[in-house]
């Protein structure tokens, strides 16, 4: 495989290319202006866009770039070789794969942000403390009550919180999404237990999958015993995939979620409607719920042509039997339109915060005395 990167980039390029270290290649386009490095990097990201074959198989691989021009990022090969390492960990620290930073002194402290929060979270991981995981409820319209819960990822110490986009991206970068991602996993299967003692009306927790730990080698099995020797029934889970996985990744995430539902585990896809892809992809991918972005929701009912749009991919997503769930509602005006439109599941600040395990259990007490009081008048 990297034989034939190898080969790709010196084809692609024409320059000098170099093995920097592992999977890590510099190119050296000597009296290259910025329309050849966008060109280059553009024809990089193509040969990345398909499944790369090599003898032991197809592969789908991402690739993460940074760039550095002389002599505005550097005078010498020290200094430019710097600052494209720095673009580099940039990109790499982002969520979104198949990306080219071109450096700039913003991303510098970017850098800086993301090695201590790299520390934050390591440091989390070792020594097992300072992981907190919070519960947004979502509220089931046929049912009228609180029937599911989404758990959030929160990393504390005593000078910042850490929310999971930027927990995740750090930790997949620097290698250790497989130790965040399964603390995660434990804690809310020890919740989990709690939830069933309790007897309350939740039906399904649902837990985010970073792709990077979705499609890791023994990502199922490790799942699949972390989740068995918890004892709960593995109906109550849901875990959660984002929509832009789908674009490079379909047939290997695929599968992964045709191996997690043969254990009876439900899926959802994330975030759709953000702009990566559409209805083709729900036709052949075997989930159970869609949510709807938030950035659609908000504009519920102040478009008739969005709020048309919006309907039919409800209404396609019914003939699936995909339950829709949309996200970030926070007015009343949007709650009201969401029904309309058929949701079946509303989630967002309207109804309910995400809150740690203690406060949850009082709310979801306080909302079913509420919703008996209403069932009585």
């Amino acid at each position: 495989l990297l034989r034939k990167t190898a080969a790709m980039l010196d084809t692609i390029s024409q320059s000098n290319v170099y093995r920097y270290n592992g999977d890590t290649f510099v190119i050296i386009t000597p009296n290259a202006d910025g329309a050849k490095c966008a060109n280059v990097i553009r024809e990089i990201k193509d040969f990345f866009a398909n499944p790369v074959e090599v003898p032991a198989g197809k592969y789908v691989i991402s690739m993460n770039a940074g760039r550095a021009d002389f002599p505005d990022h550097g005078t010498t090969p020290t200094e430019l070789l710097r600052s494209c390492k720095t673009a580099l960990k940039y990109s790499k620290s982002l969520i979104k794969r198949n990306l080219c930073i071109v450096y700039n002194s913003i991303i510098n402290d970017a850098v800086g942000r993301s090695n201590i929060i790299k520390d934050i979270v390591l440091d989390a991981i070792n020594n097992q403390t300072g992981i907190e995981v919070v519960y947004q409820p979502v509220y089931s319209i046929k049912e009228g009550k609180f029937t599911r819960l989404e758990a959030l990822l929160r990393i504390k110490n005593n000078q910042i919180v850490i929310g999971p986009e930027e927990a995740v991206a750090v930790a997949e970068a620097n290698g250790f999404i497989n130790e965040l991602g399964d603390i995660i996993i434990k804690n809310v299967c020890n919740f989990a237990k709690v939830i069933q003692n309790r007897k309350t009306s939740i039906d399904t927790i649902s837990i985010n999958l970073s792709v990077v730990q979705l499609l890791q080698h023994g990502f199922f099995d490790r799942v699949k015993r972390i989740l068995t020797d918890s004892q709960v029934p593995l109906s109550l889970f849901e875990f959660e995939i984002t929509e832009s996985v789908l674009i490079t990744s379909f047939e290997s995430v695929r599968e992964k979620i045709v191996q997690l539902k043969s254990l009876g585990i439900r899926v959802a896809l994330d975030d759709f409607g953000a702009g990566y892809s559409g209805i083709n992809y729900l036709a052949n991918l075997p989930v159970d719920t869609l949510k709807l972005d938030r950035q659609i929701v908000f504009k519920l009912g102040l478009s008739a042509r969005q709020d048309v749009l919006v309907k039919a991919i409800i209404d396609a997503c019914k003939s699936f039997n995909l339950s829709i769930i949309t996200e970030g509602v926070e007015t009343q005006e949007v709650l009201d339109k969401a029904i309309e439109l058929g949701a079946d599941y509303i989630q967002g600040f309207f109804y309910a915060k995400p809150m740690q395990s203690a406060r949850l259990f009082s709310f979801l007490e306080e909302a079913r005395l509420v919703s008996e009081f209403h069932h009585m008048d």
